[in-house]
Parts: structure tokens; C-alpha cells; sequence
């Protein structure tokens, strides 16, 4: 796993679950699902 976090992946996580049906934790879990897959 990295060490360091995206912020700018971060950023837009947050600002597309301000106006989507998913949730911030929802996205977050979603980011770090396709995080393992690479």
C-alpha cells in the first residue's frame, strides 16, 4: 500500500460526493478498493 495520500484524488472524491447519490465514506471506500487493485 502507498504511504502517501493523493490529495488532489482526495479533493475530488469529496466534491463529486457533495452532489452524488454516494456518501464521502461511500467514495473514500470506492477509492480504496481500486487502490488495492493496482
Amino acid at each position: 500500500m502507498p504511504t502517501h495520500t493523493p490529495s488532489k484524488l482526495i479533493e475530488a472524491i469529496a466534491a463529486n460526493s457533495s452532489h452524488s447519490r454516494l456518501g464521502r465514506s461511500e467514495c473514500i471506500e470506492l477509492y480504496r478498493l481500486s487502490e488495492q487493485r493496482t
